[in-house]
């Protein structure tokens, strides 16, 4: 990765982002139900109170409304579409991202959601702390790190131009905002990198899971891979060959094999229940490698 946290391999990144229809499908459901949440609240605040708010509050809510269901849409056709027009989805994403931030940018002092000057110091402090709670949820359905960031520092910035213009003393505002805004650019920074880090070690593992089956799949024994309870998580190209299993079909079975071949040696002796219902024979050239896995390293070889 570079210093903007970008694969160098371009594999990677495509590989990073090929569960794109599930983050947009995801981010749809994510959108929705705070639109329902929020649009529920505001109904049943404005039926046991109309007057809440004055002319341009209303206006400021009803554009956030619009924008709201706007992204919606946007993220539903994105949804519906997205095989035809999947090379243009992460623009199509960005500017989805833009409006769903438009959509929660406050541009108080200019106008505010409801008369906040009319509350009292604990009252502007609970408003602003809930004010700015539903801003963060909001970081929560973006799928851009830097977009947040971008977000944050736009937002602090038009708070700060009205701070120092109107507040008589603006240090202590200016360094608590300062305090926030680095902390949450430098984790949100530094979070991005490990998660990209973590993809990568585990790419390391996809690659050489993909090498091994290439050399499975190239030697004349038969191997199956099962867990603990011996449902059969891979078998080699050698094994669907000698029974004639498809990996279309219903696949390799352990306890279908066992049926057919008669077993020769267990190995190590205490994974012999395993064969139980089999007829053990010194008479047969057949071989197949049964490996166990579980979070202990264990290897059963039976030999047919």
């Amino acid at each position: 990765m570079d210093i903007f946290l970008r694969f160098k391999n371009k594999k990677h990144a495509e590989a990073y982002s090929y569960d794109l229809e599930q983050q947009v499908h995801n981010r749809f459901f994510m959108i929705g139900t705070g639109a329902c949440v929020a649009s529920t609240i505001y109904v049943i605040m404005y039926v046991f109170n109309p007057k809440v708010g004055n002319q341009a509050s209303q206006i400021l809510l009803t554009l956030r409304f619009i924008l709201t269901m706007l992204s919606l849409l946007g993220y539903y056709l994105l949804k519906m579409y997205m095989k035809r027009i999947k090379p243009l989805a992460p623009k199509l994403l960005v500017i989805l991202d833009i409006i769903c931030l438009a959509a929660q940018f406050v541009i108080y002092p200019i106008s505010g959601n409801v008369a906040v000057d009319n509350f009292s110091k604990l009252g502007v402090y609970v408003w602003a702390w809930c004010a700015a709670f539903c801003a963060f949820t909001m970081y929560i359905i973006l799928l851009n790190w830097w977009m947040k960031m971008f977000n944050l520092v736009l937002q602090m910035g038009f708070f700060l131009y009205f701070v120092i213009k109107r507040e008589p003393v603006y240090t202590p505002i200016l360094t608590l905002a300062l305090i926030g805004v680095l902390s949450f650019v430098f984790l949100s920074y530094m979070q991005e990198m490990f998660q990209k880090r973590d993809f990568l070690e585990k790419r390391k593992l996809y690659d050489n899971y993909e090498a091994l089956k290439r050399i499975f799949d190239d030697i004349c024994q038969g191997i199956i891979i099962v867990d603990t309870k011996f449902n059969t998580i891979y078998a080699n190209r050698t094994v669907e060959a000698m029974f004639n299993r498809q990996s279309s079909q219903k696949g390799v079975v352990v306890e279908e094999l066992f049926a057919e071949v008669q077993v020769k040696t267990v190995i190590p002796p205490n994974m012999s229940p395993i064969t139980e219902g089999a007829m053990i024979t010194q008479d047969s050239n057949i071989q197949v490698i049964i490996i166990v896995y579980q979070r202990i390293q264990l290897t059963t070889n039976i030999i047919f």
